[in-house]
């Protein structure tokens, strides 16, 4: 299921970090460097930062889902975009 809010994604995101530390797994240095984004722009539209708040939320949701997705078929030997293949990959 994908995420629909930015805190939806904030919370998937320290899942991840969380797992990743556990796991002593290098994957969790580009979801950790992403956590970091994705506070600021929610801190952003907290604070009215972008002319129109509501469409930055959903632009930086979609394009965490696509990552999001990306690491879920990783994690579960699924095939994913070449470009997240090839990062996840690098990541062994």
């Amino acid at each position: 299921m994908q995420a629909t809010t930015i805190d939806e994604v904030i919370t998937r995101l320290e899942s991840i970090i969380e797992q990743t530390i556990i796991d002593e797994n290098p994957m969790g240095y580009f979801a950790a460097l992403y956590h970091q984004v994705i506070v600021t722009v929610k801190e952003g539209i907290t604070n009215k930062y972008y002319t129109d708040c509501a469409t930055m939320e959903k632009l930086d949701v979609i394009f965490a889902n696509r990552y999001l997705q990306a690491y879920t078929q990783f994690q579960q030997s699924q095939p994913c975009t070449q470009s997240w293949q090839y990062a996840c990959d690098t990541t062994k």
